[in-house]
């Protein structure tokens, strides 16, 4: 396939599914699912969970089949969704056969993942510590994550195997130059021009770049559920990532070598990143992240007494408070002296060079070296 049918065959919100998927991610149309509220199945009556025990059992199956697959494809009410599942799951366990059948019919309704190489866990990998974290999790098996970097992480992870790599910053910044003209990371537009090996997901593809695939932004802002609350890579990272595993049982996002902490330039853009992870928790998918990173951390719930270890670090910030304090007094003091001490300097200095004027002028000189008290004669007077 080439890197053209990439950018032509995505369907909304879904980028190059997996061979064998053609589920397109997104329900076209939400269908109401408060609390027995009734689903519109086909072309048949709505039905709601309650009546299904009143119906015969294939034709119960059948209902039951249908309206699954529908719940399935939305995913804007996961908690009544989830209530829904559980109420024709229990209204239809009436014996061992139909739980039997049940559970094959739940198993033929999972969705798949739509992500690049079919896995049904994504790690996103940032820049801070934490990041060596993704060696950690594996690659193989059932429980594999497929590993998404970004920018020009490559040069500090050259090692790191990556699946699919992002960069969402306007060309304005990619190819930003120097005052000189020489562009800032020259380094990263190599390797962007020798890709191809993976996709990489750019605002504006470029035939320079034989790995670059657009990346759905239009998509992503046209679903409501996603709040369009993009304020950087890593937010709209887990965006797509959402629309790839919603529905996907036992599905995790790990989020490592992103910390976002206060005081750094970054800080401005936490907040959306972890309104992402919370949105991805409400739709069911899990979320790892490292107990070293900053996200999702605070130092004791607002209201109760602190943790021992957040009344340990306030302890310890008012030592070093009282320490930084006592180290300023003693810089002053030693400042103090010192511009004493230069006073005097200048106060001696100032009563020497006096003091040389008057003997070197108005006195005689006890013995003929007066080069010994002035220094050496004026080559333009005469001597004696």
């Amino acid at each position: 396939m080439s890197n053209n049918d990439l950018n032509t065959i995505n369907p909304p919100g879904l980028v190059a599914p997996h061979d064998g998927d053609d589920d397109p991610g997104f329900a076209e149309e939400t269908p109401d699912l408060t609390e027995g509220a009734p689903l519109a199945v086909s072309d048949d009556e709505p039905i709601a969970p309650r009546d299904l025990p009143n119906l015969e059992p294939r034709e119960r199956l059948d209902r039951f089949e249908a309206m699954t697959a529908e719940v399935a494809r939305t995913w804007k009410s996961p908690k009544a969704r989830v209530h829904e599942i559980e109420a024709l799951v229990a209204a239809l366990e009436t014996g061992e056969a139909d739980a039997t059948l049940v559970t094959e019919l739940i198993a033929r309704n999972k969705r798949t993942p739509a992500t690049w190489t079919g896995k049904r866990n994504i790690c996103i990998v940032g820049y801070t510590a934490s990041r060596v974290h993704v060696n950690d999790l594996p690659r193989e098996g059932d429980g594999a994550y497929e590993v998404w970097g970004m920018n020009n992480l490559h040069l500090y992870m050259p090692d790191m195997a990556a699946d699919v790599w992002f960069d969402c910053h306007h060309d304005s910044i990619i190819f930003e130059k120097n005052p000189d003209g020489t562009y800032k990371d020259p380094h990263h537009l190599e390797w962007m021009a020798g890709g191809g090996a993976m996709p990489v997901f750019v605002m504006e593809p470029r035939p320079e770049w034989p790995g670059s695939v657009r990346f759905p932004a239009d998509e992503l802002l046209a679903r409501p559920e996603l709040s369009g609350y993009f304020t950087n890579t890593v937010s709209w990272q887990m965006g797509l990532a959402i629309s790839q595993l919603v529905g996907v049982p036992d599905a995790k996002i790990a989020v490592v070598g992103v910390d976002m902490a206060t005081g750094t330039e970054y800080a401005a853009q936490r907040p959306s990143c972890e309104f992402y992870i919370g949105l991805a928790e409400a739709l069911g998918i899990d979320i790892v992240i490292p107990g070293t990173s900053d996200l999702l951390k605070c130092a004791s719930p607002y209201g109760l007494p602190p943790s021992p270890m957040a009344a340990k670090m306030r302890s310890q910030l008012e030592h070093l408070i009282m320490q930084r304090g006592e180290a300023q007094s003693q810089v002053n003091q030693a400042q103090q002296k010192a511009a004493e001490a230069q006073m005097r300097l200048h106060q001696t200095v100032g009563g020497i060079a006096q003091l040389e004027y008057f003997v070197n002028v108005w006195m005689q000189p006890e013995n003929p070296d007066r080069d010994a008290v002035a220094g050496p004669p004026d080559p333009g007077q005469p001597e004696g």
